[in-house]
């Protein structure tokens, strides 16, 4: 098959910008001074494998522990039904409170006495098809919150975002493109269905297509190519693209060409495929082996069986773990009897 592009989640900060993943989606949150801590990270990650999102402490000596633990939204809760689930607790018992921060439900747990007190705050964001348990813990002393107080944890839920992106996380995008990603993945599962709602009500906005593009690309093929189009003729109306910009005129391309290589014009999707690769090469981007394979994938497809050798052998020189991949795909099939593809993988694989 084509070369399918990650994805990812994260999390970011002004001062300290801490990003994750988890599943398909980059997460970003801003915390003041967090240090990680690997030990800590080990035993989450023991018990909930991916779904330890991180882990670790905030301020100059550490006295605030943090953690983030991702749970599968399915089926699909709002942010207080999550609360209910996760504490089991439908209204809040002696030391507990709970409150919201804007769709957010928030706990906050007290224990001790006047003199010295454990607080302990949590948030259940659900964003992107996960809920994410936010728990923020510190000692309070003789009343005072500290270094960590409610505003703190407030702003650190504010700051809590997660996107899907068919390639990279939130540093590699323009503005324009994280405005609209954030804010689809709060609309989950009618994410989808809310972006293209948004291209309708704003038919020049190339930003909108694009993310349309990306949260089609596997599901409505020939939906997201009419998207990644509209992205493209938009950004060639542009003078003097950012490295962001281009960086998402580049994926467009790529897209572009895979969905119709996918619907059965691989001809045509050649020429987006090979726009992309040659943005790729230019920027020297981590993305150029992947690009040359899929090239000669849409080669291949055509089929023309030269410039698919050719293109392999390019994505070959940059990665020659391609190779194991060429020799099993099926979207060789039309040129893998011939003597270009054989030289350079071998001889077809038994049975075929």
């Amino acid at each position: 098959m084509l070369h399918a592009l990650a994805v990812a989640v994260l999390c970011c900060a002004p001062a300290v910008e801490v990003r994750a993943r988890v599943g398909n989606l980059d997460v970003v949150v801003a915390l003041e001074g967090y240090r990680e801590d690997p030990e800590m990270m080990k035993t989450y990650r023991s018990r909930y494998g991916e779904r330890a999102v991180l882990c670790g402490s905030l301020g100059r000596e550490g006295e605030v522990t943090i953690s983030v633990i991702a749970e599968r939204d399915n089926p699909h809760l709002p942010s207080g039904d999550w609360r209910r689930r996760l504490t089991r607790e439908d209204a809040p018992p002696a030391g507990v409170e709970h409150f919201d921060c804007g769709e957010v439900a928030c706990r906050v747990q007290t224990a001790g006495d006047a003199e010295l007190a454990q607080v302990s705050y949590n948030a259940y964001p659900v964003l992107g098809g996960w809920c994410f348990d936010i728990h923020v813990s510190g000692l309070v002393m003789g009343g005072e919150e500290g270094a960590f107080t409610r505003e703190a944890f407030l702003a650190v839920v504010k700051s809590f975002r997660a996107g899907y992106f068919r390639w990279g996380g939130s540093l590699e995008y323009p503005a324009e493109v994280l405005a609209v990603v954030h804010e689809a993945a709060r609309r989950f599962p009618g994410d989808a269905a809310w972006v293209e709602a948004e291209c309708k009500a704003n038919p020049d906005d190339w930003a909108r297509h694009f993310v349309l593009g990306m949260h089609l690309h596997s599901d409505a093929p020939p939906a997201a190519l009419k998207a990644y189009l509209r992205a493209l003729e938009l950004l060639a109306k542009r003078k003097d693209l950012s490295p962001k910009e281009s960086f998402v005129r580049m994926l467009a391309e790529e897209g572009a060409g895979l969905t119709l290589a996918a619907t059965g014009k691989p001809r045509d999707g050649v020429v987006h495929l090979k726009a992309a690769y040659e943005a790729a090469a230019a920027a020297k981007s981590p993305l150029q082996g992947s690009f040359a394979y899929n090239l000669a994938c849409g080669h291949a497809l055509v089929p023309d069986a030269a410039d698919a050798v050719k293109a392999l052998r390019e994505a070959l020189d940059l990665d020659p773990s391609w190779r194991g991949r060429a020799a099993k795909d099926a979207d060789f099939d039309k040129v893998r009897a011939t003597k270009e593809f054989r030289d350079l993988v071998g001889a077809p694989p038994a049975g075929r």
